[in-house]
């Protein structure tokens, strides 16, 4: 299936002129920039088998825009059941990854953006959790699929057994 015929059920995507795949992250979902106008969107796909997860997080997006916090807008959630595939596209943050740009600032900047992240957290613990199936099996299959690729990597850390 094209992506395209992907998009077109989203109308928040109707009329783009133009669409980049998103290469970054460490999801397995397929992620991209999509451009409706002068507006630019996050639109991430995911295998319809985490249609929950997703679903979750589209509306503690939402609860997030509610206190006020600053991070992406949901804008739109559709399970696409013929692509097997559910759909989130949110408007995003436009900026540079602090980590890119963090070490331009003197101690006195970099301390007030950490005040005003701070802030933001406070905020985002204001919101009650989803509730997960269960997270230690979640957290479980997550620190291994880390530690395989580790193992399978060149490097490695020297006494890493102790």
């Amino acid at each position: 299936m094209r992506i395209v015929d992907i998009f077109q059920p989203l109308p928040s995507l109707d009329g783009f002129t133009q669409i980049t795949k998103v290469l970054k992250g460490y999801s397995p979902d397929t992620k991209y920039l999509v451009t409706v106008g002068e507006t630019r969107f996050f639109v991430r796909l995911a295998d319809v088998a985490h249609r929950e997860k997703r679903k979750n997080e589209f509306m503690l997006l939402q609860e997030l825009e509610k206190q006020g916090v600053k991070t992406h807008k949901a804008i739109d959630y559709k399970v696409l059941q013929e692509a097997h595939l559910t759909a989130t596209v949110v408007r995003f943050l436009e900026g540079i990854p602090a980590d890119d740009v963090i070490q331009q600032f003197t101690d006195f900047e970099q301390f007030h953006l950490g005040l005003a992240a701070g802030q933001q957290l406070r905020k985002i613990h204001q919101v009650s959790a989803p509730p997960m199936l269960n997270w230690e099996a979640t957290q479980r299959k997550k620190f291994s699929a880390y530690w395989k690729a580790y193992q399978q990597g060149s490097y490695h850390i020297p006494q890493e057994a102790k």
